[in-house]
């Protein structure tokens, strides 16, 4: 048998409808929102970041006061974007908004 046989016949192509899309929009199943579980390590783990970070600024003011002011301002950039990841991350997994303002 020759290796490139199936190349010379023909086959009709499929094509497969996506059946979310063939389905009217008031007739789709919208997926039932997950609760997910809160994620406590990475909450005891952003504690621990910002600890450090307090401690580092506070080791670096000790050397000089410049240092300090500089990674004041660093950390608190870092601190910020940490922040909105980590919010938006218990927002999704917590029950109500007052559990998500306490753990934040």
């Amino acid at each position: 048998a020759h290796i490139h046989s199936h190349a010379h016949e023909v086959r009709k192509i499929s094509t497969w409808r996506n059946r979310s899309v063939s389905v009217p929009l008031a007739e789709r199943q919208q997926p039932e929102p997950e609760e997910q579980a809160i994620p406590w390590s990475n909450v005891a783990a952003t504690c621990i970041d910002a600890a450090v970070d307090g401690l580092l600024i506070g080791l670096a003011y000790s050397a000089n006061a410049t240092a300090g002011l500089s990674m004041a301002i660093a950390t608190s950039i870092e601190m910020g974007f940490l922040g909105l990841s980590f919010s938006a991350q218990i927002k999704a997994s917590a029950s109500s908004s007052a559990q998500h303002v306490l753990i934040c």
